[in-house]
């Protein structure tokens, strides 16, 4: 995963080809529509930059790393009946 100074998170840390698979496989799991469509994959790929720094400092925003929000999703499914 790539991560920039002060918080900024990029977008684009998998190929497309590669967000598309794992949406279409918990999609076929669960029974239902992938859960990124392709134009969101498309904008995805604009390779764009952006800062939560704002959100930090005026409201006290904080950050879930990466692994722990994949983590923290999959618990959700899994409690929800979606996997």
């Amino acid at each position: 995963m790539a991560l920039a100074k002060d918080s900024a998170i990029f977008t684009h840390c998998l190929p497309i080809h590669e967000w598309e698979e794992v949406s279409e496989a918990v999609a076929n799991i669960a029974g239902r529509k992938p859960w990124v469509g392709r134009e969101l994959l498309i904008g995805l790929d604009q390779r764009r930059w952006f800062s939560s720094a704002k959100a930090v400092h005026e409201l006290g925003y904080s950050i879930t790393p990466f692994r722990e929000t994949v983590r923290q999703t999959f618990e959700w499914y899994v409690q929800n009946g979606f996997l």
